[in-house]
């Protein structure tokens, strides 16, 4: 066994005043709440998103015209987005990939109302100048509003984790798949406000329970990305052993976040444009419907729609019978695990922004750090499989192979699947261990 630390060695009595206070008051006291966790946490998360800024070096400046940026793996499509949106007509070319258009940056949120809102405002903040520099300073403002949907997400896992669990934030703090997603949209502020939208369904603050709060950010949320409106599915699913006592509040948050983001759809000018657009070209990279047709990524559009649909549905009735068979009341974090996992395998197109709203559930859900240590690697090497996949796109014969593209989305979706289940299983064991015993008091599983 190892031997603890002694007053009697000179490096431990130099730094136990620093390190824990006079007579340990520091260690005596810190920690004691989420928030105190969360502010380590919080660092954590920001150096691992330095990290990821530190990715996208190498593309600063003109490297974001040019081919090398899939192979030093700092291309980002919040540029593509950017060029096209703000300035569609110009004398730059605008290099992308077919394996990364209209069908990836459809699933990340892209011409989304709120992902095309926020890139118009923060387009105003832009200085004048030449495209190259625009786009510059439209990335540095840009990664600022991620930083702060990065903080309010880590605050949020924090906050739902609460005091007793308050240390597994460190898989969410730490994750690795922070480095490369992060800097690739908007999705970060979707996944934020979902959270903090679920908070104020479970009464997690000073407030107590407010559904109709809670249903305007996630449906907020939905305006960036669709798939927050899964929350709100998960909430009412959650609600269904309690139907007499929650019912009407889940339906009340379900129609409010539904009726603002079909007030943003309706805002949105051309609206039935770029909802055909999204549906003529639905396939596209990380999806295993995208590995069976590598030489033309459009050519099975309605099976990949009909695969999603058919596999949606059976996710929400799989889900909302197995929480209505069980004595127990569900916790909706194992919920929400089973409804993204579900959509994730069978979404036609699944970029590596995605993987974000996996990483707070998991942290939520699954306590064991060794079923997240080997997703996050296996998204690691899929991020850098498929940039290097993409080059052969701009540079012939230059790319990598889509055979090992093709291995780590099996390995990704796996490790997915596999997290989900384990989260099912824990599920289902405390029922067999407690049966008829409720879920925690805020519901959290």
């Amino acid at each position: 066994m190892p031997t603890p630390p002694s007053q009697r060695d000179p490096i431990a009595r130099w730094a136990s005043p620093v390190i824990g206070g006079v007579l340990g008051s520091r260690a005596a006291s810190y920690s004691r709440t989420w928030f105190q966790s969360a502010q380590i946490f919080l660092l954590s998360s920001a150096a691992m998103f330095g990290i990821g800024l530190f990715v996208q070096a190498p593309c600063y400046g003109n490297g974001w015209v040019e081919a090398k940026k899939f192979t030093r793996v700092c291309s980002t499509p919040l540029i593509d987005q950017y060029k096209l949106l703000v300035a569609p007509v110009s004398s730059e070319q605008v290099i992308t990939s077919p394996a990364s258009g209209t069908a990836s940056g459809a699933a990340a949120g892209f011409g989304a109302p709120g992902h095309e809102l926020l890139f118009r405002a923060l387009a105003t903040l832009v200085p004048d100048g030449s495209l190259t520099a625009q786009s510059r300073w439209f990335f540095v403002i840009a990664m600022f509003v991620i930083a702060l949907g990065l903080g309010f997400a880590v605050l949020a896992t924090a906050r739902i984790l609460g005091d007793d669990r308050r240390w597994q934030l460190a898989t969410f703090g730490l994750s690795a798949v922070l480095p490369l997603a992060l800097p690739q949209s908007f999705t970060i502020v979707a996944i934020a406000l979902s959270l903090w939208g679920l908070i104020f369904w479970l009464g997690a603050t000073r407030r107590g329970r407010s559904p109709m709060l809670g249903g305007l950010l996630i449906g907020l949320a939905a305006l960036f990305s669709p798939l927050a409106m899964l929350f709100a599915l998960a909430i009412v699913i959650h609600s269904a052993k309690q139907w007499s006592k929650r019912g009407g509040q889940a339906l009340m948050l379900a129609g409010s976040a539904t009726v603002v983001l079909a007030i943003g759809f309706l805002l949105t000018p051309d609206r039935f444009q770029r909802l055909s657009g999204m549906l003529d070209d639905p396939v596209g990279p990380g999806s295993l419907v995208w590995t069976l047709i590598p030489l033309h990524i459009s050519a099975l559009p309605n099976i990949g729609l009909v695969l999603a649909g058919i596999g949606i549905a059976a996710t929400l009735v799989l889900t909302t019978a197995l929480a209505l068979a069980s004595h127990r009341q569900w916790g909706i974090a194992p919920i929400l695990l089973l409804l993204f996992a579900g959509t994730f395998l069978v979404l036609p197109s699944l970029p590596p922004q995605l993987s974000l709203w996996f990483v707070p559930l998991a942290c939520i859900a699954v306590r064991d750090w060794r079923l997240h240590l080997p997703w996050m690697l296996i998204e690691v090497f899929f991020v850098i499989c498929l940039s290097l996949y993409q080059h052969g796109d701009v540079v012939e014969n230059k790319g990598g192979p889509l055979w090992a593209v093709a291995v780590f989305i099996v390995l990704r979706l796996a490790a997915i699947t596999a997290i989900a289940g384990f989260a099912l299983s824990e599920q289902l064991s405390r029922e067999i261990r407690h049966p008829r015993t409720p879920a925690g008091s805020r519901g959290f599983g």
